[in-house]
C-alpha cells in the first residue's frame, strides 16, 4: 500500500480498512558522508583500522611483533587474538601475550586479519574450530588477509579459496613467506586502506 500527498493529508492508493499510522509528513534526511563506512575510503590509510594477528603456542615472535609495531605506528588498531588469553610461549623460547581469545572476540569487530608464521602456531589453531570459523566469516565478509609463511595451512584448512570464481588471484588474500615481509606488509596495509 502506498500513500500520496492530496492537499494537506494523505490518503491511500488502495480502498483498504487499515488504518494509517500517522497523517504527519515523513521528513527526508540526506545521507551523510561523515556515517558511510566508505565515504573517505582510503582516504585516511589504516588508521583505526581494527586488525587481528592470529597467533598460538609456537608463533615466530619476531615477525608478528614487527607486524605489530608497524601498524601500531601507522595508526591502525592490531591485536593478538588466540585461542586463549593470556601468555603463550614461543618458537625462540620467549613469550607472547595473547591480547583477545577467540571466543570473545567475535570476527566482525576486526577489518583485517594476519595469520601468523610457525609450524607449531598453525598445528594448535587448525585444532580449534573457533579459529577455523573465525577465517571462514572474515573471508565471508571480504576481508583482506595476510598469511606468513606456515599461516596458509590454515587458509586451506578452513577451505578459502586462494583465487576467484573465475580463476584469478584474490587481491585481498595475500601470502607470502617471511622473507618477503617488507613487501607482504606494504600490500597488505594498501588493501587494508581500500576498506
Amino acid at each position: 500500500m502506498t500513500y500520496h500527498k492530496k492537499s494537506s493529508e494523505y490518503v491511500s492508493d488502495t480502498n483498504s480498512d487499515v488504518a494509517v499510522a500517522s497523517t504527519v509528513a515523513v521528513t527526508g534526511f540526506k545521507p551523510s558522508a561523515a556515517l558511510l563506512s566508505l565515504a573517505r575510503s582510503g582516504r585516511s590509510g589504516i588508521r583505526r583500522r581494527q586488525v587481528a594477528i592470529l597467533v598460538g603456542k609456537g608463533v615466530e615472535a619476531a615477525t608478528v611483533k614487527a607486524i605489530y609495531t608497524e601498524l601500531l605506528a601507522e595508526g591502525a588498531m592490531p591485536r593478538f587474538v588466540g585461542s586463549r588469553q593470556g601468555k603463550i610461549a614461543t618458537a625462540d623460547n620467549g613469550t607472547l601475550d595473547v591480547e583477545v581469545s577467540l571466543y570473545d572476540g567475535a570476527s566482525v569487530l576486526y577489518d583485517a586479519v594476519v595469520i601468523a608464521d610457525g609450524d607449531l602456531s598453525v598445528q594448535q589453531l587448525a585444532k580449534d574450530i573457533n579459529t577455523l570459523n573465525f577465517i571462514r566469516q572474515q573471508y565471508r565478509h571480504c576481508t583482506p588477509f595476510l598469511a606468513i609463511g606456515a599461516g596458509a595451512q590454515l587458509l586451506a584448512k578452513a577451505d578459502v579459496p586462494l583465487t576467484l570464481p573465475s580463476g584469478l588471484a584474490d587481491p585481498a588474500l595475500l601470502v607470502e613467506s617471511a622473507y618477503e615481509l617488507k613487501k607482504a606488509l606494504a600490500a597488505f596495509k594498501r588493501t587494508l586502506a581500500m576498506h
